[in-house]
């Protein structure tokens, strides 16, 4: 890719698209490095959370920006329930744990899936419910009783969402879309 890109005869169209390539992958790898020191804080206790009331569209918006580069190409929406705006917990902890079920989204979804992201109150229950939603190109991952049995990301999800009185959760339908579902206490 360096020679490529310090080629002055190579097409700019060309150069582009690398440069594109090689920030989506230093994201990706962001993303791999932050959650492996994630889960070593965890499996060592060092984690904390700040528990306090803050807007879920401004953590939304904080997601969308920092995986730009991962889901280029890809539609992404945001739907907010108004009366699912408000959520208790570690403002940045559920930006990470969003931002890694976008990243695994991207890592499992067609390159024409739309990401969704979504909130909604959880019926029956004082919950929010945050969910990053794709159609998969292949098998969905799974949840065992520890949290998800495939990638890191997901784990790591899985235990900060714990961490905060909530869960993640995997849902499939038979047309294929697939849900992350992270759920939080409401204000």
């Amino acid at each position: 890719a360096a020679e490529l890109l310090a080629e002055p005869t190579a097409p700019m169209v060309r150069r582009d698209q690398w440069l594109r390539r090689i920030r989506a992958l230093a994201v990706r790898m962001k993303c791999v490095t932050d959650a492996t020191m994630t889960a070593s804080h965890l499996r060592s206790g060092r984690v904390s959370i700040e528990t306090r009331p803050f807007d879920v569209i401004s953590v939304f918006a904080s997601v969308i920006g920092q995986t730009a580069p991962l889901v280029e190409g890809r539609r992404v929406s945001m739907n907010v329930d108004d009366d699912a705006r408000d959520v208790v917990g570690d403002q940045q902890r559920l930006v990470d744990v969003l931002s890694a079920l976008v990243e695994s989204a991207v890592r499992e979804c067609s390159d024409d899936s739309e990401i969704i992201l979504n909130a909604h109150r959880v019926p029956d229950t004082d919950g929010v419910a945050a969910c990053v939603s794709f159609t998969a190109q292949k098998t969905a991952p799974t949840l065992d009783d520890k949290g998800p049995t495939s990638g890191l990301g997901l784990r790591v999800a899985a235990q900060l969402a714990q961490l905060q009185g909530g869960s993640v959760e995997i849902c499939v339908t038979p047309s294929g879309q697939t849900s992350y579902r992270a759920t939080l206490a409401s204000a």
